[in-house]
């Protein structure tokens, strides 16, 4: 599995947590080796990008569409580039550290996405895996192929760089939002639930609640029963009741789900076929 950096993207979500940064709407990360990689950036910033830049980079939209943005090879020249020219060529000897502790995680030695891909059933291309310093979390996307963007920070306490989340779950989550998203566009579902999640999932909580599903589903099986027992905690801790409940019936059920409309068909409180999967 690669990860890499993208220039580009790096440059985009750089100028983004600048400006937050400026707004005092985002705290620095509490480490003197992430500050620093912030820092310099954004003294960069401060010297050379004017309002009217400031207000173009804005006005291209949150985390998702700016990766849109820059994969769909849109014109950065209004972005005076040559200013960071510099802070880009320094700061890949930490890039190649941050990738190498990353590709390090024992869990990775046997991972690979096809048993994802084949119960979507549905291929999105090549699985790109792009890091980021200037995010937190993570999101997926797809356009020629599916964009797996990760937040990056460093652990004091481990001495190495982290991605923001659980490496292997993080993926699988972000990984599925391109094709979940795809595979819901003909499908009407009434998921009933009581989560009470965070308001920037308003407009999207089923997916995002079959992705926490479907993350959970399949990092259990490489991280085993104590990160099953934790995860489904912390979904519970971070409003999403609703997860545990799925996932024990997809466990009562798991010989007989073989790919993602047979998990739909369970679950979906409004297909009258569900009662013939439950049982007593």
């Amino acid at each position: 599995m690669n990860f890499s950096f993208d220039v580009y993207m790096e440059l985009i979500y750089g100028l983004d947590y600048c400006i937050n940064r400026e707004k005092n709407n985002i705290k620095q990360y509490n480490t003197k080796e992430n500050n620093k990689y912030l820092d310099e950036f954004y003294n960069i910033y401060l010297n050379n990008i004017s309002q009217e830049v400031k207000d173009r980079i804005e006005q291209i939209g949150e985390y998702h569409k700016k990766a849109e943005y820059i994969l769909n090879k849109k014109d950065l020249s209004f972005i005076n580039i040559n200013a960071f020219e510099h802070w880009f060529e320094k700061i890949k000897v930490i890039q190649n550290r941050i990738i190498e502790d990353i590709k390090n995680d024992k869990y990775l030695e046997n991972f690979d996405l096809t048993s994802l891909k084949e119960f979507y059933d549905m291929d999105l291309g090549k699985v790109e895996i792009i890091l980021s310093m200037f995010i937190s979390g993570g999101f997926g996307l797809s356009t020629d192929n599916t964009y797996c963007i990760l937040g990056v920070k460093y652990n004091s306490k481990l001495e190495k760089y982290r991605i923001t989340g659980t490496l292997i779950s993080k993926i699988y989550h972000e990984v599925s939002h391109p094709y979940i998203k795809k595979s819901l566009l003909d499908k009407k579902l009434n998921i009933q639930n009581n989560d009470k999640v965070d308001k920037c999932y308003k407009d999207s909580r089923t997916e995002e609640l079959l992705a926490r599903i479907i993350e959970i589903i399949f990092a259990s099986k490489i991280y085993g029963k104590e990160y099953l027992s934790w995860a489904l905690k912390n979904q519970e801790e971070q409003g999403f009741v609703s997860v545990k409940k799925y996932i024990d019936l997809y466990y009562k059920n798991e010989n007989i789900i073989k790919n993602f409309n047979d998990l739909i068909e369970l679950i979906s409180e409004k297909n009258e076929s569900r009662k013939k999967w439950e049982k007593s």
